[in-house]
């Protein structure tokens, strides 16, 4: 009988540990749930997105002739964005995920509105490491990260033709094969120039940092899209305009 009761006690710590176990589990599940939706949520719309998107229509900003954007050096275009402000894409087919708090911001943006990349600074603790500025109004920005690089062969991205590792000069060429050049600020980024090659798609943004205004240097940088995916700190080099010919 003290047998039995003791092999009856056995048994029911085991189904206690095992009741607490899955009930452990259960609950990591249940925390996850959220993140695991919001995954799947933006997953499917970048998919549907993606091939629902149509062209902009606004000729004001768009030359038919030349099938090229009319605007500022470093602005750039929204070519289309979902219907919730939660994804965008620039004019280059460039396509961004849009921090929740932002999507108010993108969802009250017109097709074709232009506006200004920068890079966002204080972003140790979100992977949302760019922003977009509304040119019409430099206090209404929103944060995005890049999720998907534009094809190579779309009729708007540039690519990187030629860098001097010597002088820091680099040449980007884009889909019509215009070029321009571009000096890197310091020798100290030659190692992050060095880490580029030739053919990897780039984009010119808008430096913002007080220090450029300060020394009043040009403000721009490039973003390397094959670094950004890959999350390397190498997708960024501050540049000002140059002069000179690709030997």
């Amino acid at each position: 009988m003290q047998l039995l009761s003791k092999k009856v006690l056995f048994k029911n710590a085991d189904a206690f540990y095992l009741k607490k176990k899955v009930c452990y589990y259960l609950e990591k599940l249940r925390l996850q749930l959220p993140r695991l939706l919001l995954l799947c949520t933006l997953a499917f719309s970048s998919t549907a997105f993606s091939q629902s998107y149509t062209p902009p229509t606004d000729k004001s900003m768009y030359d038919i002739a030349t099938s090229d954007y009319m605007i500022i050096e470093g602005n750039h275009v929204v070519r289309s964005k979902a219907p919730m402000g939660e994804l965008l894409c620039l004019e280059d087919g460039s396509l961004f995920s849009v921090e929740l708090s932002s999507k108010p911001i993108v969802e009250n943006w017109d097709l074709n509105a232009p506006v200004k990349l920068s890079c966002r600074i204080s972003h140790l603790f979100s992977s949302y490491n760019l922003y977009l500025t509304d040119v019409t109004d430099s206090k209404v920005y929103a944060y995005i990260k890049l999720i998907k690089a534009p094809e190579k062969n779309s009729t708007l991205v540039s690519h990187l033709f030629h860098s001097d590792s010597e002088s820091g000069l680099i040449y980007i060429r884009d889909s019509q094969q215009h070029e321009t050049l571009w000096q890197i600020e310091s020798d100290e980024q030659l190692q992050t120039l060095n880490s580029w090659h030739h053919g990897d798609r780039v984009v010119l943004g808008s430096n913002d940092s007080w220090m450029h205004y300060m020394a009043g240097a040009d403000g721009f940088f490039l973003i390397n899209y094959e670094h950004l995916l890959k999350k390397l700190p190498t997708a960024y080099l501050p540049v000002s305009h140059a002069r000179g010919e690709y030997e």
